[in-house]
C-alpha cells in the first residue's frame, strides 16, 4: 500500500453536516475524513454492485479534505487571533465568497398548506465564488491566492492498494448530505502517488503522527496530556450506511497547533483522526 494524493473537482453544490441553528443547517468549509471515507465507500460498492457495509476498511486510512484554487496546493487550516481561516482566508471570507443556503418546505397535499415544523433552510459550498462578488477586494484576494475562474478542487491523501487507484479513477462520489437537491457530485481528477507531502500533512508513512507538523491537517483525539492551541469540539462518528451515530470523541480541531504532545508513534490516522494507542500509554 502506498500514499496517494487525491484531487477532486466539485460539480454540484456540497453540504458537509456541521451544526444547527434553528431551522438552518450549517456546513462545514472543509471535509472531514470520515465524510470522504463514507463518500468513498458507498460509490465504491454501487459501481461493484455490492453490499453497502462491504469494503469499509479500503478508504479508512484517509485524511481530511480541503479546498484548492489550482488543484496542487491546499487552503490550509490555521487560526489567526483566534479565528479560523482557510490559508489567508478567514471562515467569514471564505462563507461570503463560496457558501449560500437553500430553504425548502414541506406541503401537506390535502389542504395544499404548510406542514407543521418542516421549514428548514440547508447551506452549501458553491463551485465557484459568487458572480457579484467579481470586481470587490475579495475576489483580488483570491485571485491572489491562485483562483483561475474553475471549478474549487479538493484534495486529502489516502493510503490505498495501486490496484485499487486505478479503479477510483472514474469513479463519480456524491459528497455530504441532501444529494435529492443536486447537491454533492465530485469527479475524481487525479491520483497521484506523494509520498514527499507526508510531512506537510503531519503523517509519516506508516500513517502515524509527525509532530514535527506543528498545525493539524486532521483531527486529533485529546487526551490530558496535550497542550494546545484552537478548537476543542465533541465529533461524532457516523455509520453511514445507516446514518446513526457510533460513537462521539473529544478532538482537537484542524488547524489547531500542538504545543506539548503524546509520541508521535502512539497515534494512528483513521478517516481524518489521530487515534491514541492507549495500550502504549
Amino acid at each position: 500500500m502506498d500514499w496517494y494524493k487525491i484531487v477532486l473537482e466539485q460539480k454540484q453544490p456540497i453540504h458537509i453536516g456541521y451544526k444547527k441553528y434553528g431551522v438552518l443547517a450549517e456546513t462545514r468549509i472543509f471535509i472531514p475524513g470520515q465524510t470522504m471515507w463514507g463518500a468513498l465507500t458507498k460509490s465504491y460498492n454501487l459501481t461493484k454492485e455490492e453490499n453497502l457495509n462491504e469494503n469499509q476498511k479500503l478508504f479508512e486510512q484517509i485524511t481530511c479534505f480541503y479546498p484548492s484554487f489550482d488543484g496542487e496546493n491546499i487552503l490550509e487550516p490555521n487560526f489567526k487571533n483566534g479565528e479560523f481561516h482557510l490559508k489567508d482566508l478567514s471562515e467569514k471570507e471564505f462563507r461570503l465568497l463560496f457558501v449560500d443556503s437553500f430553504t425548502s418546505t414541506a406541503i401537506l397535499p390535502e389542504t395544499r398548506t404548510v406542514k407543521d415544523e418542516s421549514l428548514h433552510e440547508i447551506e452549501f459550498i458553491l463551485p465557484k465564488p459568487k458572480k457579484e462578488l467579481e470586481n470587490t477586494k475579495l475576489w483580488e484576494k483570491i485571485t491572489k491566492l491562485g483562483y483561475n475562474n474553475e471549478n474549487l478542487k479538493w484534495i486529502g491523501l489516502i493510503n490505498i492498494d495501486e490496484k485499487l487507484k486505478d479503479e477510483l479513477k472514474n469513479l463519480k462520489i456524491f459528497i455530504g448530505g441532501d444529494s435529492r437537491y443536486g447537491f454533492g457530485l465530485m469527479k475524481i481528477k487525479e491520483i497521484k502517488k506523494k509520498e514527499k507531502e507526508l510531512e506537510k500533512w503531519g503523517l509519516n508513512s506508516d500513517r502515524t503522527l509527525n509532530l514535527k507538523e506543528k498545525t493539524l491537517l486532521n483531527f486529533l483525539e485529546f487526551d490530558n496530556n496535550i497542550k494546545f492551541e484552537g478548537r476543542f469540539e465533541i465529533l461524532p462518528t457516523f455509520n453511514f450506511m445507516n446514518m446513526k451515530i457510533e460513537n462521539a470523541k473529544y478532538v482537537i480541531g484542524v488547524g489547531g497547533k500542538i504545543i506539548k504532545g503524546i509520541d508521535g508513534d502512539k497515534y494512528r490516522l483513521i478517516k481524518g483522526i489521530f487515534y491514541i494507542k492507549r495500550q502504549y500509554i
